[in-house]
């Protein structure tokens, strides 16, 4: 996160650019897979974090850092220390980013509870944020579950505007039994980068995509990029 101060004479805005890496580990890949990936992203994450001290990675899926904190016990130690530091921030709290639609509400809520169990004991934190990037749908029930879990903002990107409009990007959702919870569905682009997103030459393949991310990761943490402040709005699940 890169933050510009500003000055009584400077009316410029303050830019908050959030880091964070969205991984599916068990969606058309093994957990073993998914495990690799996580270890190499957050080992890239740290390296950043260490190198760059205005720099903060955001991630959430307990299950990333079990496998980690199994598998590679030198990397979850230098996490812990980050986090306790300020500069690694615990986000969102579930055991993993689930679809929505297909999941019973019992499924849900355990998985809510599974995260932020994890998290409190491994960490002593408990996010009060959350978000499921890529599900591509959410419950009329789930203001609710999220009210009662303590959760005070919800974040998603899908559906799509083409799919859903809503009457603003951050909006009041209120669920079927009337919970409202504040949610956000970011207008400013995506939860990942992809090749349409890179305007470089030859930057198709999944490495060179990492590579090429990287480097914008590098280059961001030395200059600011603007964005205009989201407007409220309300919205109310359709019956």
């Amino acid at each position: 996160m890169a933050k510009k101060n500003k000055t009584k004479t400077d009316d410029r805005p303050i830019v908050h650019l959030v880091c964070q890496a969205h991984i599916d580990p068990v969606w058309m890949w093994t957990w073993q897979e998914g495990a690799r990936e996580g270890i190499s992203t957050f080992h890239t994450a740290a390296n950043l974090l260490e190198e760059f001290p205005d720099f903060v990675f955001n991630h959430n899926e307990s299950v990333l850092y079990e496998w980690i904190e199994e598998n590679d016990p030198a990397l979850f130690a230098r996490i812990r220390k980050l986090v306790k530091q300020g500069r690694w921030n615990i986000s969102g709290g579930w055991y993993l980013q689930p679809d929505c639609n297909m999941s019973a509400g019992e499924t849900l809520v355990r998985l809510i509870q599974e995260g932020q169990r994890y998290f409190s004991d491994k960490f002593g934190v408990t996010p009060r944020v959350a978000y499921n990037f890529d599900t591509f749908g959410h419950p009329a029930s789930l203001p609710q579950m999220l009210a009662q879990a303590g959760y005070g903002m919800y974040i998603h990107c899908r559906p799509v505007p083409h799919q859903l409009q809503l009457p603003a990007a951050l909006y009041q959702w209120q669920g079927h039994d009337g919970t409202r919870v504040l949610v956000l569905r970011p207008d400013t682009g995506w939860y990942c980068t992809g090749p349409s997103d890179i305007p470089v030459p030859g930057v198709q393949t999944a490495r060179a995509l990492a590579t090429n991310g990287v480097t914008q990761a590098r280059e961001t943490a030395v200059r600011g990029r603007t964005t205009s402040p989201p407007t409220t709005s309300s919205w109310q699940s359709p019956e």
